[in-house]
């Protein structure tokens, strides 16, 4: 989570599992505070991710 302010908003999920929103509540040296809010019945239009594969750039390559 970077560059996150108390008050801000964002996409949330739980690999396999539900998805929704978070809210920063409080960001403090220790740590981060956030509130969920978890979907209810939302339908999963992504399909499932079988391979994820990258490539190098050439710099780091070497």
């Amino acid at each position: 989570v970077l560059r996150r302010v108390p008050g801000d908003d964002f996409a949330v999920a739980v690999v396999n599992g539900s998805r929704g929103k978070a809210t920063v509540v409080k960001d403090d040296p220790r740590g981060l505070c956030l509130s969920f809010w978890w979907g209810e019945g939302a339908e999963d239009d992504r399909l499932p991710i079988h391979l994820l594969a990258g490539l190098p750039r050439p710099q780091t390559a070497r």
